[in-house]
């Protein structure tokens, strides 16, 4: 009797994310991705030609289609709104709106305004496709959408055939439910997250890989540490982990130590550049809340009392105190953070069960037990130190930019900013439970599947009339 073969990590992710990234792209309302309207506003208003957002009468954002904002118009009423619903009706009326692209209005998007276009390439070049053959904006938002959905899985089936191992740890941390939530909107997470996972997985096949480095395998490193450093700067510290590899891991026979000490030299110029660059342009373009135009700032994605300014200045002089807030806040907001790490949709607090939640957590927890990994405790530790510098490195953007000077509490330490951080710490959890690494990855996988199915039950009953 012939048995079925059981899947391997990449096909068993290509398959689960085609098919619950295809439903869940199409039964996520548009705009309840978090910050999915600034974001595709962003992209758009880089394939008219703009690099940066523009500031007129001290708002901050650029000069769209209207047809754009009245088109997420009928779906802004269901955010915070629990009980809002959506009819068919409501999905034709968004899809008769012509683009009139002539047609034009100062829109705000002032939060991610301030980013480079480099994590917006792809939609903005999606975006650019649609102009030319006229598409309606509906039609424009789900090819988008769809676009930014295929890259996400083939950066993350790239990355799980280069990682040397911990494929199946890879694999269904990136189809948790709240990772393929976020990977099926428009937003530059998805351009950040999965570099974040190729960059680990690149750095990891060079330390540890069975065939021989290439020159390109470095310059690709390189490559993607720039990306992330100018798509989110906090993530950074993965480029530390070149630290690790061993010199006769260089491609040159001659000199080794000083390829890696270039090698090393030439990434943290580049991310220090980078992020100089980013805190300069971003300083000068922010607009705090008190001086952002009152006739528009209400439900904008700034924060009453926010002053990044003031705030750095008051944590260079006030470390102690930033310190405590961020342990109390990160405490405080422990089991929030988890839960959305695992199991959350749309910007309200929607959440999958808490007991499936758990079983996400345990399962993905069994996987990180069982599966080998190659280094010793001095290794671990080291990776432990960048991904807690990351989670520092969060907690100071998010307190700049999101808290009253001088809160005692960080706002929004969100679980979906965890998914390039936390993955380090299931790599460095301890191969205990090796004997038992079929049961957790046949576990894995029923539960994935299981969470995905009864989220999408969920978004139903959260989104639509019955």
């Amino acid at each position: 009797m012939n048995h079925l073969k059981p899947p391997t990590p990449k096909s068993f992710f290509l398959k689960t994310a085609v098919l619950f990234g295809l439903l869940y792209v199409f039964l996520l309302p548009p705009g309840q991705v978090p910050d999915e309207p600034n974001h595709f506003y962003k992209a758009y208003h880089i394939s008219l030609g703009h690099s940066q957002g523009e500031t007129k009468d001290q708002r901050l954002g650029g000069s769209l289609p209207t047809s754009l904002g009245l088109f997420f118009a009928h779906f802004r009423r269901l955010r915070y709104h629990y009980d809002e619903r959506l009819s068919l009706l409501d999905f034709r009326q968004a899809a008769k709106i012509p683009l009139q692209p002539e047609r034009l209005t100062f829109q705000d998007f002032p939060n991610t305004a301030v980013y480079t276009p480099v994590g917006y390439t792809w939609a903005t070049l999606t975006i650019w496709g649609a102009r030319v053959f006229h598409l309606r904006p509906v039609y424009i938002f789900y090819l988008v959408r769809l676009s930014q959905l295929f890259l996400w899985i083939g950066m993350i089936v790239l990355a799980i055939s280069w990682i040397p191992f911990g494929k199946w740890t890879l694999a269904i941390l990136a189809l948790l439910p709240s990772s393929l939530w976020i990977h099926c909107g428009v937003t530059a997470d998805m351009v950040t997250n999965g570099v974040s996972f190729l960059l680990l997985a690149l750095l990891l096949k060079i330390i540890y890989g069975t065939q021989p480095n290439r020159h390109l395998d470095f310059a690709l490193a390189l490559g993607l540490s720039a990306i992330l450093a100018s798509t989110k700067i906090v993530y950074s510290p993965i480029f530390a982990m070149a630290f690790l590899i061993p010199q006769h891991r260089f491609p040159l026979s001659s000199k080794p130590s000083l390829q890696k000490v270039l090698f090393i030299s030439l990434g943290t110029a580049i991310n220090l550049l980078i992020i100089n660059h980013l805190y300069t342009s971003s300083k000068q373009r922010f607009i705090a809340y008190e001086d952002y135009n009152p006739a528009f700032r209400q439900g904008q994605q700034i924060n009453e009392g926010a002053n990044p300014k003031q705030q750095f200045d008051y944590v260079l002089h006030h470390p102690i105190a930033f310190a405590k807030t961020m342990i109390t806040s990160y405490w405080g907001s422990a089991k929030a953070t988890l839960a959305h790490y695992f199991g959350k949709f749309g910007w309200e607090k929607n959440y999958l069960p808490g007991w499936l939640i758990g079983l996400l957590g345990l399962s993905t927890l069994g996987i990180g037990f069982s599966e080998r990994k190659p280094w010793g405790f001095q290794e671990s530790i080291f990776l432990i130190g960048i991904a807690i510098s990351m989670m520092i490195g969060f907690a100071l953007i998010i307190y700049i930019q999101w808290s009253p000077v001088g809160g005692h509490r960080i706002l929004n330490l969100a679980g979906r900013y965890m998914i390039p951080i936390f993955p380090i710490f299931y790599f460095v959890l301890p191969s205990l439970l090796g004997k038992y690494r079929h049961l957790f990855i046949r576990l894995a996988q029923v539960v994935v599947i299981s969470s995905l199915l009864w989220g999408s039950v969920l978004i139903g009953l959260r989104y639509f009339a019955v």
